[in-house]
C-alpha cells in the first residue's frame, strides 16, 4: 500500500505542476484523464466522472481519435469504480476503435463490463477476440492473459468448474512465466 500511496502522491504532483497547461490542447486532456483516475483512486468518484467527461468533451473537441478513446476510457473506468457496471459498458462500447494499442484495453475492459452485468455469451465472444488481436509484430501478453482469465471467469459463472480452473490456472502461468512480479 505504501508503493501505491506514493504513486498516488507523485502523480497528483504531476498533475498539479502540468495543471498550468492550454486546457483545450493535448496535454490539457491528458491532464484531465490522469485527474479523472486519480480522483477515481483516491476515492471520489464523483469527482473522477466529472472530470472524465470534461476530458472526454475536450478530446471530442479536437478530433483526435486516440485521445477521445483515451478520454472514453477513462470515462467508462469512472462509472465502472462507482459501481455502475451498466453505465461503464455503455460508455466502453461507444468509444472509438481502430486507434491501435489502445483498442487492447479498451476490448478487454469492455469483456470485463460484459462479464459483470451478466451478458455471458457477449463477455466470451469479446475476450476470444482478444486472444487473436496484434499489432504488428508486438503480441500483448498482459492482454491475451486477461482474456484468457475472463473466460475462466465465464466459464465458472456457466458453472463449468473444470475449464474455469484450466483457463484461471493458464492466465496465471502466463503471467507468472511472461512477466515476473518484483518483490
Amino acid at each position: 500500500m505504501a508503493f501505491h500511496a506514493g504513486a498516488w502522491d507523485d502523480c497528483r504532483t504531476r498533475v498539479d505542476q502540468l495543471g498550468t497547461t492550454d486546457p483545450s490542447g493535448e496535454s490539457g486532456v491528458l491532464v484531465m484523464c490522469l485527474d479523472a483516475g486519480l480522483a477515481a483512486y483516491g476515492g471520489d468518484p464523483a469527482g473522477a466522472t466529472g472530470k472524465s467527461r470534461l476530458a472526454l468533451t475536450a478530446a471530442q473537441a479536437l478530433g483526435e481519435p486516440w485521445l477521445e478513446g483515451l478520454a472514453g476510457m477513462f470515462d467508462g473506468f469512472a462509472s465502472a469504480l462507482t459501481g455502475n457496471h451498466e453505465e461503464a459498458y455503455r460508455r466502453l462500447a461507444r468509444t472509438p476503435r481502430d486507434i491501435g494499442f489502445l483498442d487492447l484495453l479498451l476490448d478487454v475492459n469492455l469483456a470485463l463490463q460484459a462479464l459483470l452485468v451478466g451478458r455471458l455469451g457477449e463477455a466470451a465472444r469479446l475476450f476470444e477476440a482478444r486472444l487473436h488481436q496484434r499489432y504488428g509484430t508486438y503480441v500483448p501478453v498482459r492482454q491475451i492473459a486477461a482474456a484468457i482469465e475472463g473466460l475462466g471467469d465465464v466459464a465458472d459463472r456457466r458453472g463449468r468448474m473444470r475449464r474455469a480452473v484450466l483457463l484461471l490456472a493458464a492466465a496465471d502461468r502466463l503471467r507468472r512465466q511472461t512477466a515476473p512480479l518484483s518483490p
